[in-house]
């Protein structure tokens, strides 16, 4: 009974080390086929700055910021 004892303890080593470099290399893959393969068309074909509107008449990319009327209640609660 104590050589299983000791057999399962250098196991349990030994499938820690395994499923360290399992982890690794599974997310590894997953971070090129997944993230990597979706973030090449959101970089494509996403216009973070406007620079390509809508209407090409535009001269400026400026948005216009709207002031929202606030009451003392709505004041009060910050979130």
């Amino acid at each position: 009974m104590k050589f299983l004892k000791t057999l399962w303890k250098y196991w349990m080593k030994i499938a820690n080390r395994l499923g360290n470099f399992q982890a690794k290399i599974f997310f590894s893959v997953f971070y090129f086929l997944i993230l990597f393969v979706m973030g090449i068309p959101f970089r494509l074909f996403s216009d973070p700055l406007r620079v390509y509107g809508t209407s090409l008449k535009k001269k400026t990319n400026f948005s216009p910021w709207e002031h929202q009327m606030e009451t003392l209640e709505e004041a009060r609660k910050p979130f």
